[in-house]
């Protein structure tokens, strides 16, 4: 729990820092070249990291790693699913602001609404294992 509200306010300090004029931001905002290429990445490593993050816990490889390992094993793998979500809501917030580009920040209130439906609560741990 606490790594998931760790990267939530990570991500929330970064518009505070943006917004606020510490840093500057549109700093990339004319490359239009690379512009293209982060969007075109982040919006596939988005795609892709929402499905298998919501349903890491069902793969074979997964469950026998939990069972090899007990809870140390549920807890790696409940930090690699939280982590598959954050980190890019956290580089796409950056991306927002360097690039001054909407898509960033849409991308990254998808994964930030993502992360509701993987809260690690004891109930929701006890039921996975």
């Amino acid at each position: 729990m606490a790594y998931m509200i760790a990267s939530v306010a990570i991500t929330v300090l970064t518009v505070v820092v943006f917004e606020t004029g510490i840093l500057t931001e549109g700093m990339l905002c004319g490359n239009v070249q690379s512009e293209f290429l982060v969007t075109s990445i982040m919006q596939l490593i988005t795609v892709c990291a929402i499905p298998l993050a919501l349903r890491l816990f069902k793969f074979n490889a997964v469950r026998n790693h939990i069972t090899q390992h007990g809870i140390k094993g549920h807890y790696r793998m409940a930090v690699l699913r939280l982590a598959m979500l954050s980190l890019p809501m956290m580089i796409n917030m950056v991306c927002y602001y360097l690039f001054v580009k909407v898509a960033f920040a849409y991308l990254a209130i998808i994964l930030a609404l993502s992360l509701i439906f993987i809260i690690p609560t004891q109930r929701r741990c006890d039921s996975e294992l």
